[in-house]
């Protein structure tokens, strides 16, 4: 599971950033997002980051990337049963 936590000040800008991650994953709170464990997604959002948004942050503006196990994870409230309906094989 891969976290992300941004700080962006700039309406357009923050706008845009949420926008780009709900393309690889869900939103669990107003600036945080959960994101599918894949080496390939971190890459194409590092760099992403990196070439279009990292030159667009102000002084103040921050993104958090966290990288966990499914093992690692403790759910409570709504987000327990989040996964109930998911199926590995």
């Amino acid at each position: 599971m891969i976290i992300v936590s941004y700080d962006i000040s700039d309406n357009k800008v923050r706008g845009r950033f949420a926008k780009f991650l709900m393309q690889y994953g869900d939103r669990l709170q107003y600036s945080v997002y959960e994101i599918q464990n894949s080496e390939r997604i971190l890459n194409i959002i590092t760099e992403k980051i990196k070439a279009e948004f990292e030159p667009l942050f102000t002084g103040a503006d921050s993104v958090i990337i966290f990288r966990f196990t499914e093992r690692e994870v403790l759910r409570f409230g709504h987000a327990k049963h989040r996964n109930e309906d998911l199926l590995i094989l």
